[in-house]
């Protein structure tokens, strides 16, 4: 296997490095880094430690003063990235990736147009230090759910052999309704809840025949491809926001608000939804105030 890093400064055009053979990684403006970064006054000496693992990167912040390591709307001092993810310190973004020794990429086929909606969220970075109460009051909201906590659907029967029949029947309903996600954002989170499900019911059937072993490898493909495609998304639209809220952007705070909440579906009591429709409300009526 070789492993490489892609880092993106915003504005600028991504850099990739390969770090084949090297069991531990140096990222930082020094000499010594086997990363350097480029215009070294931008950067602290020592910037990350980026170790690679079977299922990706462990990335640990090693200077003080610097931004903790954002992944998926969180903050981490050390934080697992998995292959063909972004995660974002200062205004840089890393995303690694793994090859075969033929040089093919390995990964779950997930890039292209999707990594444009992550580029957004280096945009997180370039926020103001004078922020107004309204950014203030943005960065002191609560924390953004996490996605799939909690998701165990248990099987709807118990028998073995229908255990199979509706995982299968599961998995083709969770294909088709990842197809509509892009329309309706609602129906992501049905298909990920679905296979969920369609996993349990594997579990019930305990040994699989031959011929059903391609359903269990394609449920478990299919979960995985979905949750990546919803997790980027979460993460691009959460960057895109705070952005937005850092510029005074009140139209594109409200679009974006409103994606947010048709993606996560919470209820209007939870406080992460409440807080969403307060961005949205004082976004309008500043909107209205100025006549727009």
């Amino acid at each position: 296997m070789r492993w490489y890093v892609e880092i993106q400064v915003s504005g600028r055009t991504a850099q990739h490095y390969e770090l084949t053979g090297l069991a531990c990684v140096q990222c930082g403006a020094e000499k010594s880094a086997h990363v350097r970064l480029p215009l070294k006054s931008e950067f602290p000496s020592r910037l990350l430690q980026m170790t690679p693992k079977s299922d990706g990167v462990l990335l640990t912040r090693t200077q003080d003063g610097v931004s903790d390591i954002e992944f998926l709307g969180r903050r981490y001092q050390t934080v697992s990235v998995p292959w063909e993810q972004d995660a974002f310190v200062e205004n840089l973004r890393f995303c690694f990736f793994r090859t075969d020794d033929d040089g093919r990429r390995n990964s779950l086929g997930i890039t292209g147009g999707l990594l444009g909606c992550c580029i957004l969220g280096i945009l997180f970075f370039l926020s103001s230090r004078d922020a107004d109460s309204q950014v203030s009051s943005y960065l002191d909201g609560p924390d953004a759910p996490v996605l799939w906590e909690g998701i165990k659907e248990p099987c709807g029967v118990t028998s073995g052999d229908l255990s199979i029949h509706r995982a299968a029947l599961l998995w083709e309903t969770a294909r088709a309704k990842a197809t509509r996600y892009p329309f309706e954002p609602k129906v992501g989170r049905d298909a990920v809840r679905m296979l969920a499900e369609a996993s349990s019911c594997l579990e019930v059937a305990q040994q699989l025949p031959a011929q059903d072993r391609r359903i269990a490898e394609g449920i478990l493909l299919e979960e995985k491809r979905v949750k990546l495609l919803i997790e980027r998304d979460y993460a691009g639209l959460r960057l895109s926001l705070r952005f937005a809220v850092l510029n005074g952007n009140d139209s594109e705070v409200i679009r974006l608000a409103v994606k947010l909440a048709e993606l996560l579906s919470l209820p209007p009591t939870n406080a992460y939804a409440r807080w969403l429709a307060v961005l949205k409300r004082e976004a309008a009526d500043r909107l209205r105030a100025k006549g727009a």
